[in-house]
């Protein structure tokens, strides 16, 4: 009984859509446009009912979802670039300078997403305002992760600061 009340409720619609699209007085392009529009109309109902006769054949069978992984103890999530900001891909030291002839300022965990002052002229270092204290220091490339659309042209280039020398003990101070 449904499909002979969908057939019925089309065939209405194709009637009315052809009598009505006949008399318009206001068309524009007099009979020719709306029989064009007639017959885009069948058209379309026709692709409608077809299809609504095709899913009434038989439910469709969806396949089924692939599963996904599940994550093991061994595997630690990566850490995820959040608003352009670099992430520290493991915890790194942060120094006054390029490398360990300078003083290390902090640790910085991993995960944490850093502000980008500037690179380094020393190949592989950039610095970074330390998340721990505010100051300016240096970290390793290697251990940051950048988002794919971050651009290190528009940043400042730093020099490396003078090695610190060997502390100078005072000697014996001349006596009068």
């Amino acid at each position: 009984m449904p499909r002979t009340v969908f057939r019925l409720s089309v065939c209405a619609l194709v009637a009315a859509t052809i009598v009505w699209g006949c008399t318009l007085p206001w068309m524009a392009g007099g009979t020719e446009t709306a029989a064009t529009m007639i017959v885009k109309t069948v058209s379309a109902l026709q692709t409608s009912l077809a299809g609504s006769q095709t899913a009434a054949a038989g439910p469709a069978q969806s396949p089924a979802p692939l599963p996904l992984p599940l994550p093991t103890a061994s595997q630690t999530p990566a850490p995820v670039p959040t608003a352009g900001k670099p992430v520290v891909s493991t915890t790194a030291l942060c120094w006054t300078g390029p490398g360990s002839a300078y003083p290390v300022v902090s640790a910085i965990k991993q995960g944490t997403a850093v502000e980008m002052l500037g690179v380094g002229s020393k190949t592989g270092w950039f610095v970074i305002a330390n998340p721990t204290y505010g100051d300016r220091c240096w970290i390793e490339a290697k251990n940051l992760q950048f988002d794919p659309y971050f651009s290190t042209a528009a940043l400042q280039v730093f020099n490396p600061p003078p090695t610190p020398g060997p502390e100078i003990t005072p000697g014996p101070s001349p006596t009068p």
